[in-house]
């Protein structure tokens, strides 16, 4: 629902939308709505530092091609005080990895994160908007950056346009979040991109060494997950193949199983 349209103090038009549905179906509307020549996407928990807007303005300034987007940082606010959990989510774990880049860089579709990314305008309403397919949280951003790379979008990361994470996340936080798009996930495993993502994936053949020490961590996981999801909590550091083994058995194996029980009820 369009509440107001009305100027900001520093001179630029704010259209207000309150909406429960996903953040899909609010985006396209301000899509279609926008005057201006480029689109700038956020999160309503994504605080933008000082220079946020100028640096995507600066960098759309010196990149005027049609195809070039903008990908800004997004790091947690420091007065959330994030533990290394948190940290390892954000660098190098589900939620964002922004570890992977470098200043300037080119990245793929699976760094579309809509909740700090610019775009021209007549890109995106020429080469497709978001899918409303997806009726809640999850996957849609990355979906539509694979559609959007595939009509030749270039996506290059500039780490000074800095948006802050208001958002405190726990362990228990993330696996309710594993929960919550499951269904957004089943959703983006039926099209192209998820299709194609899945392709990308190691062959589950193994050698036979590999398969034994797959197992015992499998078996083991469960277990190192009970002893150290207290230190999960806490400012202790763990090292990431730890974090990678707790995300996989608490996260991924309950999100696949969550699919299955979607599809069983249809």
């Amino acid at each position: 629902m369009l509440e107001n349209d009305r100027p900001l103090g520093f001179g630029l038009p704010m259209k207000r939308e309150w909406s429960i549905a996903s953040a899909t179906v609010s985006r396209n509307p301000g899509t279609r709505e926008a005057r201006g020549k480029i689109i700038l996407f956020g999160d309503d928990d994504i605080i933008p530092s000082p220079r946020l807007v100028e640096e995507h303005v600066i960098w759309h300034q010196k990149r005027p091609d049609p195809s070039v987007a903008v990908l800004g940082l997004v790091e947690w606010a420091p007065e959330v005080r994030p533990t290394p959990f948190m940290e390892w989510l954000a660098k190098d774990g589900v939620l964002f990895a922004y570890g992977h880049l470098r200043p300037g860089e080119s990245a793929d579709f699976r760094y579309f994160y809509s909740c700090n990314l610019s775009l021209k305008t007549a890109f995106v309403r020429e080469n497709g908007m978001f899918d409303e397919d997806f009726k809640g949280y999850g996957f849609e951003d990355t979906e539509l950056g694979y559609r959007l790379q595939k009509r030749g979008l270039r996506l290059v990361y500039n780490p000074a346009a800095v948006g802050y994470h208001h958002k405190f996340v726990s362990f228990a936080d993330a696996c309710r979040r594993a929960s919550a798009v499951a269904a957004a996930r089943r959703v983006f495993e039926s099209k192209e991109a998820g299709q194609y993502l899945a392709g990308l994936e190691p062959s589950p053949q193994r050698p036979l060494l590999q398969r034994v020490k797959h197992l015992i961590s499998k078996l083991l996981t469960p277990f190192l997950g009970v002893l150290v999801r207290p230190l999960l909590e806490s400012y202790i550091p763990l090292p990431r193949f730890a974090y990678r083994k707790i995300h996989y058995h608490f996260f991924e194996l309950n999100a696949e199983r969550l699919v299955k029980h979607l599809s069983l009820n249809e």
